[in-house]
């Protein structure tokens, strides 16, 4: 939806003039659900719903006055844990379901409202932890990889440790490289040395597919 959209609207131009687009395509969600039930929500009404939000999306990239009301700070705080809460908003919210009303998420009682409303802070404290002790320390390691292999020198001047750097590149490519030989091994409960032999071709194009440099780094 958001490619066609792009190809249909990406003309330059006013993109405030275009926000109708978003208004009315969510206007018409809403009043085929309420015109013909929750089937045409389904079949339509998600469709109108997506469009719109890439309507929307696009005027704000392309520097719509909208773009302002995203910079609130709870907008950013959610931008800045997104990946967290995508991961534990579902677990969370079935937790508390099979804890509290002993069934899958439902809004039909009232014990289900409650199971629900606590999981919305439940989910914000933990993916909080999460982006502050994980994925932050993650991808501050992932940076300084980028950096030294790079440019090492340029690095040292950054305050990386291109020794440290390397040390714990080259650990994690050991350890990755023996969970690799273990599930092979579990798969085909055989092992020899020429175990791989053949694949080689196979590793080298999908490093260098991924982004590795050739030129080394």
């Amino acid at each position: 939806i958001g490619l066609a959209a792009a190809v249909l609207l990406n003309g330059g131009g006013d993109w405030t003039k275009r926000l109708w687009l978003s208004l009315v395509a969510t206007t018409l969600a809403f009043m085929l659900g309420a015109l013909l039930g929750t089937s045409a929500i389904v079949l339509v009404g998600h469709t109108l719903i997506c469009a719109a939000v890439a309507v929307y999306l696009m005027a704000v990239t392309q520097g719509a006055p909208e773009r302002r009301s995203l910079e609130r700070r709870l907008f950013r705080y959610c931008g800045d844990n997104s990946y967290a809460i995508y991961l534990t908003h579902m677990p969370a919210l079935w937790l508390l379901h099979a804890g509290i009303t002993g069934a899958a998420p439902t809004l039909a009682t009232s014990a289900g409202w409650l199971a629900t409303a606590l999981a919305i802070p439940i989910t914000f404290a933990v993916s909080h932890l999460l982006t502050r002790y994980v994925e932050a320390p993650i991808t501050a390691l992932g940076r300084s990889f980028f950096a030294v292999g790079g440019n090492a020198n340029a690095a040292i001047y950054a305050g990386i440790d291109p020794g440290r750097t390397r040390f714990v590149a080259f650990t994690m490519s050991g350890a990755l490289a023996g969970l690799a030989g273990y599930l092979w091994i579990s798969r085909y409960a055989v092992a020899y040395v020429d175990i791989a032999l053949g694949f080689e071709l196979d590793v080298v194009a999908a490093c260098v597919i991924g982004g590795i440099s050739i030129a080394g780094g």
